[in-house]
């Protein structure tokens, strides 16, 4: 196509492609600029369901105004094959930047304040990405972030934030690029920088996208990714249940600050991720203009965190495990229930069972103010448990309680221990949250 005229586009020349069409470097006749025109693929321009993500690509974009968010300027046809007209970028993508290794520190934190600068003006409008990834994260030669490709973003059904907000994802075929595992007839995105609701095709809200970015600035401080697998199928495993490695563990020079906030931002609960955008937005400004070693309040929401660690069986018998395993999850559900604690997920709390890590370092590595631990013994029909909550910063015993009682009592064994950490943490429970820590998993 080089040398031809699209509508009153002169095609110069061709700049790459990429999933969904091939993108040329031409120049706008009537405006005397040079422009890039983007050409969906002729065999995927006549799948309707493409056809249609490339129109919604258009709307998303031209509904956003921002530095940071790559221009649309038109939209058009040329023999049957749909282009958009985008403003012409030079630069490199940030995959070229982190190919080599982890960023410096400085250039990190830049170039990450205005990539959320640019999501949280784009939430605000109702609009999520869904395909955060480097290769659609563009560095200008003057060191400009632009976010490209909004082909895969959804309207949500509301214009604010709504964490309720559900947006339905298509079920398309993705093409696999830049060595990143990509799905097949599931959720449209990247794989390797999915969350996991995207991932297990669940509907997508803002939080998805603080998940990518998550991703992002991990690799960027760290040279890789977080959740790596050989196959699709180990690598939907790592995101779903897998805990990401400490970054200091890879580069010791990392803050803790920002290791704490990245870590933030990968939680597997959407409920324990910065609760919004522009949260993201403010915790990775004081990271960049202030003391990173300092806990910044924004990281986590605000929240106060806590692990529940694996309360410990030590019962005569082996053959009760999974009894104190069941209570340790149900106590993690319902402390999750309390809008006011950021609560660690179960699967990472697991993988603590039989540490040796000090209650310092678990704070540290998992962000949070509080370890809950203790112990199960059932002899018979009868019950013995320990529960004792800590500070981790400093080592404390909080609160400590013995409960017995027999098996049937379970259930209100287990509201006991819940409402009495929400009381040596002077939470107030509303009743709802009260009415939800008293629901039994079966009827009495």
């Amino acid at each position: 196509m080089i040398g031809q005229t699209v509508s009153h586009y002169r095609i110069l020349s061709r700049l790459g492609s990429g999933g969904m069409g091939v993108v040329y470097k031409a120049e706008d006749v009537r405006l005397e600029r040079q422009v890039a025109l983007k050409f969906l693929h002729k065999e995927v321009s006549e799948d309707p369901q493409a056809l249609e993500r490339f129109r919604r690509e258009a709307r998303a974009t031209s509904a956003l105004n921002h530095p940071n968010i790559c221009t649309i300027h038109d939209i058009g046809d040329y023999q049957g094959q749909p282009f958009i007209v985008l403003e012409l970028l030079e630069g490199k993508t940030l995959s070229h930047y982190i190919e080599p290794g982890p960023l410096d520190l400085k250039q990190l934190l830049d170039w990450a304040v205005q990539m959320a600068d640019a999501l949280s003006a784009a939430h605000v409008k109702g609009i999520v990405h869904r395909d955060i990834k480097p290769a659609n994260l563009f560095i200008t030669t003057k060191s400009e972030v632009k976010i490209l490709d909004f082909g895969l973003a959804k309207l949500s059904r509301t214009k604010t934030y709504d964490a309720d907000a559900e947006v339905t994802l298509d079920t398309v075929r993705l093409q696999s690029e830049e060595g990143a595992l990509t799905q097949h007839g599931t959720a449209p995105g990247t794989l390797a920088y999915m969350s996991p609701e995207q991932a297990l095709g669940k509907p997508v809200d803002f939080h998805s996208d603080i998940f990518s970015l998550g991703i992002v600035l991990y690799e960027m401080a760290t040279g890789m990714r977080p959740f790596r697998g050989d196959t699709v199928a180990a690598t939907i495993g790592q995101i779903v249940e897998a805990a990401p490695r400490p970054l200091r563990e890879i580069r010791p020079e990392i803050p803790r600050k920002l290791e704490e906030f990245i870590l933030s931002c990968l939680q597997r609960d959407i409920a324990s991720r910065p609760e919004k955008t522009g949260d993201v937005l403010r915790a990775l400004q004081e990271l960049r203009d202030g003391d990173p070693s300092e806990p910044s309040a924004a990281a986590g929401g605000g929240k106060m965190g806590i692990v529940v660690l694996p309360f410990e069986d030590i019962s005569p018998g082996s053959d009760n495990e999974y009894f104190s395993d069941g209570l340790t999850e149900e106590i993690i559900s319902d402390l999750s229930k309390i809008k006011s604690l950021r609560v660690i997920s179960r699967t990472s709390a697991m993988q603590l069972k039989g540490t040796d890590k000090d209650m310092r370092t678990i704070g540290k590595d998992l962000n949070v103010h509080y370890v809950l631990e203790g112990s199960v013994r059932k002899a018979g029909n009868r019950l013995r448990i320990t529960a004792q909550l800590i500070d981790a910063s400093n080592d404390a015993h909080l609160w400590a309680e013995k409960y017995q009682g027999i098996l049937e009592d379970i259930f209100e064994i287990q509201e006991n221990v819940s409402r009495s950490i929400a009381d040596a943490l002077t939470l107030t429970l509303s009743p709802e949250e009260k009415g939800e820590i008293a629901k039994r998993p079966i009827p009495d």
